[in-house]
């Protein structure tokens, strides 16, 4: 099956940590069928000064769903990944992988929800989907990557 993922973070060497999640992703989720180029963005939902690196990458994939938010969130830890349940909201962070799709699957769980509920608010996410994504159609919405990114960018003017 198909997984899309969102790489991102904002401390530390984000060069070197872009690089290194590709890879750990290539060696434990599956073969990268696709990548975006990495774009910067402000935080979102939060105010920091520190800009973050957003990929998104489309990876083949075994892994069940629960195995693959698993397995994107030991590379998370490896990769710097401070989780403290002290911070509520969003926080600065080395790396971030979030699962926007797993094919064209509907999942709603306590560990996961599927596809990710907060695509069509962030401009971060549509853009790098767009491009590599542009006529994915969000299995909730009935919308493609390309619509979601224009109806964003019209209530943001």
């Amino acid at each position: 099956m198909k997984a899309v993922l969102l790489t991102g973070g904002n401390l530390g060497n984000l060069e070197q940590s872009m690089l290194q999640a590709r890879e750990m992703i290539a060696q434990r989720v599956g073969p990268i069928l696709d990548e975006s180029k990495i774009h910067t963005s402000e935080a979102w939902g939060f105010e920091s000064s520190n800009l973050f690196h957003n990929q998104v990458i489309i990876v083949e994939t075994e892994l069940s769903p629960l195995d693959l938010l698993t397995t994107t969130q030991q590379i998370e830890d490896e990769l710097g990944r401070i989780r403290n349940p002290e911070i509520k909201g969003y926080s600065s962070r080395t790396m971030d992988i979030d699962i926007l799709y797993i094919d064209h699957s509907v999942i709603c769980s306590r560990p996961l929800t599927v596809p990710h509920p907060l695509i069509s608010q962030r401009e971060f996410v549509l853009i790098p989907l767009t491009e590599v994504a542009p006529y994915w159609i969000n299995p909730v919405s009935g919308k493609n990557s390309q619509e979601m990114l224009s109806i964003l960018r019209h209530k943001i003017e």
